[in-house]
């Protein structure tokens, strides 16, 4: 609709009644007194009796708008507290069974033998055998399985998915391969809308799932799907000469704070193996070469797990309350720097929006013209947009400090298995290492003291 009526499209907008118009109060009046009046358009709400034109019902306007939104906030939080005591509860927020499942007759989730075993060969092939999720659906379209989608009927005529049915996205593979409710746990408040006004949906931290064990039949064992979680988690990315690149997705460049790639070389039937930073390697980051071969790398990172490893050999218990207080004092000093620029941002946000009223405010007494306040609406919307995804990424920061604080049980757990070792290999370094960092220098310039269990400074 504003789109034919920018185009001179548009010359009369009838709506029942205001609160089908809109419910946002400051964006309600915006429109109905400022973009209607500037595209000489008339708008008319029947039953509230307003017209433009002849003046009806226009001086009571901002007052019915400010009332919608009031009732539309209301139902929200009638809506809200509903769901939270359903959630709490142990009730499904999503009633509809995921693939592999199907409701009986008293609409209980019970196992779809058909669909179950396509999900059991999923995990198969990314736990057991290593397949990547793309070879996954390569894999089940060969073997001609219909997709969830197909097989629901969940589908468009004409679409892609009624014209391949046995397509497969990589998307719905990781989808699978995510659920915990394969291993019969219904978990709640993975994601959250933090306003009825917003559209946006966020994903919660882990730590404010509401898990409930054991609510269903389980397909697939939970050891397993831990196995896929880790494995989703490294995202392990094979190079031209098939073997795994030992610190893939764990080598990081301190200064740029990119991935570093592994490079090799083959010199006169000799191979050589060295990082560097991606960000210098693409050009795309004003870096340096943060050069240091795998050889190196792997004996500093070996030095710093061995003397980890001698630590916890001595007094277990002891050097896990220590390292536990350290990771949490250090993981404290984050969620406070965080909380602070989140505080500042949020002001910033509270500071624009009052700003937009006074523009508001001020275009109703004719104190600016309208280009003027068009170029500084336009101004203010844009700071907004870039304030707000700000706060999403300081957001998601959290979510990752509260991740790398649950994964230290599995660090103890796996020192505690591992004993000694002489030498590095893949699944050791994996699980007992989380990040290492890589300063440029050369030498012993590059050896930087460990802050973290889970990181290494090198």
């Amino acid at each position: 609709m504003l789109d034919d009526l920018q185009k001179g499209l548009v010359g009369v907008v009838i709506v029942k009644d205001l609160s089908r118009f809109g419910r946002d109060y400051v964006m309600s009046d915006y429109y109905t007194e400022i973009v209607f009046l500037q595209y000489d358009v008339q708008f008319i709400a029947i039953t509230d009796h307003v017209d433009s034109v002849s003046g009806a019902g226009m001086d009571f306007l901002p007052f019915h708008n400010l009332m919608n939104d009031w009732y539309a906030r209301d139902v929200s939080k009638k809506e809200k507290t509903v769901i939270l005591h359903k959630g709490n509860s142990g009730g499904r927020l999503n009633p509809i069974p995921i693939y592999g499942y199907k409701k009986d007759e008293y609409k209980q989730w019970i196992i779809d033998e058909e669909e179950a075993d396509n999900v059991r060969e999923i995990f198969r092939l990314f736990v057991d055998e290593r397949k990547g999720v793309q070879y996954i659906a390569n894999y089940l379209y060969a073997n001609k399985i219909i997709s969830p989608r197909a097989y629901r009927g969940d589908i468009r005529k004409g679409s892609c998915a009624e014209k391949m049915p046995c397509l497969w996205s990589t998307a719905t593979i990781g989808e699978i391969l995510d659920h915990q409710k394969y291993c019969g746990n219904t978990m709640n408040f993975r994601t959250e809308k933090k306003s009825y006004k917003s559209k946006k949906i966020s994903r919660q931290s882990e730590e404010d799932y509401k898990i409930f064990y054991d609510t269903h039949p389980a397909i697939i064992e939970r050891e397993m799907f831990e196995q896929a979680q880790e494995i989703r988690r490294k995202k392990q990315r094979h190079t031209r000469f098939e073997e795994p690149a030992l610190f893939d997705h764990i080598a990081f460049c301190k200064d740029c704070g990119r991935i570093m790639y592994l490079r090799r070389q083959h010199l006169n039937e000799k191979s050589r193996s060295y990082y560097v930073c991606s960000g210098y390697a693409k050009q795309i980051k004003e870096c340096t070469s943060h050069y240091i071969t795998e050889t190196e790398l792997s004996r500093l990172v070996l030095e710093r797990i061995q003397k980890i490893l001698s630590l916890s050999a001595d007094n277990l218990e002891n050097f896990q309350k220590r390292v536990s207080k350290q990771k949490l004092s250090d993981s404290a000093k984050q969620l406070k720097e965080i909380s602070t620029r989140q505080e500042k941002v949020t002001k910033k946000l509270a500071d624009l929006q009052e700003m937009f009223s006074s523009l508001y405010i001020d275009k109703l007494h004719n104190n600016i013209t309208q280009d003027v306040f068009t170029l500084l609406v336009e101004e203010n919307a844009k700071k907004q947009s870039e304030l707000k995804l700000e706060k999403s990424l300081l957001d998601d920061e959290i979510i990752e400090v509260k991740k790398s604080n649950a994964q230290l049980g599995k660090f103890f757990t796996a020192l505690e298995k591992i004993g000694e070792i002489e030498s590095l290999n893949y699944d050791v370094l994996h699980q007992l290492v989380e990040r290492v960092d890589v300063y440029e220098g050369v030498g012993s310039k590059k050896i930087r003291p460990i802050r973290s269990m889970s990181t290494l400074w090198v």
